[in-house]
């Protein structure tokens, strides 16, 4: 059974570049992945901890020129491989939502049984516990990873080696409350995911779309995040304005740009603000630039977008949720 979304990795080419964004609109330090966690050897990482999930990370390969096999000749460097064919296909971006999970043999048995595939045939263990990856063929361009920590094993781990001990963990204040995937077809990928996350997935209401009902999604309540999301266009013949031309397509022009330019996949992460004027304020006095010169409003509250440019391939959105409003909505029924 799974116990709650607990890390969100975006793969990315430079960690010099990109860190110093996602400090920013996290508000947080980021932590280095020491390379003990990394079965691959592969990989470099840096994770900032934030409320809800456990952390969001940045991933990248030590050598983008090095060659890794695939899981059925060499299973220990899976990570690597993943993140190798994520950088020459789709380029970066968020690729990979971890789920934790209380049992991860009988997630495997069961999922299984139901026509998932992994990607290995086996759990694989690292430092602090075993961990496995559906097929991402399988899954819309979303890398769907369980994992089951071994009791204590961190602190065990740290044990052996006080300098391992990451130095001046602070939670980020910024809340990530929404994860969601863009794909091309709703009624393809929903029954696909209900068997994943094991529940059935909640229409997205149509007043919800800031953007004008142009967008169609499902939500899946999963601890550590109000919400995983699927989120698709109604009309995919049509071409959304950019907001620079029309603000209030922000939202369907954002999807389809990121199915135009990265296919389906991972491409959103809401930030939940305590007060979102203040939090884009602070942001912006630090060179973050957003899409919309005003918040823009929708049935639930407030939201803007960081300017997609300058965070590879994921677009973040400052978002503050009105509670009367909400309240007022679900009272309609």
């Amino acid at each position: 059974m799974i116990i709650q979304a607990y890390v969100l990795d975006i793969a990315v080419r430079e960690l010099a570049t990109v860190e110093p964004v996602f400090t920013k609109l996290l508000g947080g330090p980021p932590v280095p992945m020491h390379p003990d966690m990394d079965p691959s050897g592969g990989q470099f990482g840096t994770h900032y901890t934030v409320e809800g999930l456990y952390a969001i990370g940045l991933m990248g390969l030590r050598n983008l020129e090095q060659r890794f096999p695939p899981p059925s000749r060499v299973t220990q460097q899976y990570a690597a491989w993943m993140m190798q064919q994520r950088l020459a296909k789709q380029g970066e971006g968020p690729f990979l939502l971890g789920f934790l999970v209380d049992d991860i043999d009988k997630q495997i048995a069961d999922l299984r049984q139901r026509g998932v595939r992994f990607l290995t045939k086996e759990p694989l263990r690292y430092m602090v516990g075993r961990n496995i990856v559906v097929d991402a063929n399988t899954t819309f361009g979303m890398t769907v990873y369980y994992g089951q920590h071994d009791q204590d094993a961190y602190e065990r781990w740290i044990a052996t080696d006080p300098s391992r001990a990451p130095k001046e963990v602070k939670p980020a204040p910024r809340k990530p409350y929404v994860v969601a995937a863009a794909v091309h077809d709703i009624d393809a990928a929903t029954p696909v995911f209900e068997t994943l996350l094991g529940k059935k997935g909640v229409p997205m209401q149509p007043e919800l779309d800031p953007s004008g009902q142009y967008l169609e999604g499902v939500h899946f309540a999963v601890g550590g995040l109000q919400s995983c999301a699927l989120i698709a266009l109604r009309d995919t013949t049509r071409r959304y304005p950019p907001p620079s031309v029309d603000p209030s397509q922000m939202s369907a022009w954002l999807v389809q740009r990121h199915l135009d330019t990265k296919g389906e996949g991972l491409f959103f992460l809401g930030l939940r603000a305590d007060n979102l004027d203040a939090e884009i304020a602070s942001a912006s006095s630090q060179g973050v630039r957003f899409m919309l010169h005003e918040p823009c409003r929708y049935t639930v509250g407030r939201l803007n977008v960081v300017d997609p440019h300058i965070t590879p391939g994921v677009t973040v959105a400052f978002s503050q949720h009105d509670p009367a409003a909400y309240q007022a909505w679900r009272d309609k029924g």
